[in-house]
């Protein structure tokens, strides 16, 4: 760390100046054009004036550095870009931004662009549906059987419960096999349109998105608000 030079630092270095031997690494400090002094320069003439007979007033670190403002170093400038590279930072900046531009609308409009958390949740709420009809279903069809098998001696006899057990099982079978097919075409309807959003022929989000970065890719790209 440097300190500014003083009246006081000045005279100081001056009467050091005059012993010579260690002092000698001061004199960069003693030309008229110095500006300031390191706290090691400070610590060497405190020493050499410590040492002087009579010693003089002021010699102590604290004593020669008041009223010396640190000096802070010089902030670096910044660097203008080659001119080679101005249009391609430029055409960077832009698909940054385009990048930015196509979260944010995703963000707002609830999904991504290809229509993923859309199929995800249709696919949730089609299971959950599914499961609920699925427990109706067999539980509907136990008590059709449970009362068709049972007789006026027997109604909750051993005669109904196989005959609601087995509609109920039927039931099962039916609602699994027609759960197996309409999962097999929402998983195709699903890779059909990441096929189509891949190909640029997704949503109408996704073609402006893609139509936005390619337009500010051929102009250059510019700030946009």
């Amino acid at each position: 760390m440097e300190f500014a030079l003083t009246p006081r630092l000045r005279s100081a270095i001056e009467r050091a100046m005059l012993r010579g031997g260690d002092s000698a690494v001061l004199a960069p400090c003693a030309r008229d054009d110095a500006r300031g002094i390191s706290l090691e320069h400070v610590r060497l003439l405190s020493r050499l004036l410590r040492e002087e007979e009579p010693r003089p007033p002021h010699v102590w670190v604290h004593e020669l550095l008041e009223g010396a403002m640190p000096q802070l170093p010089a902030k670096p400038e910044k660097r203008a870009p080659h001119p080679e590279l101005a249009p391609r930072l430029e055409r960077l900046r832009a698909a940054q931004e385009a990048r930015e531009y196509a979260a944010m609308m995703g963000d707002v409009h609830g999904h991504n662009n290809d229509g993923s958390v859309d199929i995800e949740m249709s696919s949730y709420k089609s299971q959950m549906g599914i499961g609920l009809n699925l427990v109706v279903s067999m539980g509907t069809m136990y008590t059709v059987g449970h009362y068709a098998g049972g007789t006026a001696e027997e109604p909750n006899g051993p005669r109904a419960v196989l005959f609601g057990l087995v509609l109920c099982i039927g039931t099962m079978l039916i609602e699994v096999t027609l759960y197996i097919i309409g999962a097999s075409r929402m998983e195709a309807k699903a890779q059909l349109r990441a096929e189509a959003a891949a190909n640029g022929h997704g949503s109408d989000l996704a073609r402006v998105q893609k139509e936005y970065v390619a337009s500010r890719i051929r102009t250059g790209g510019g700030r946009w608000g």
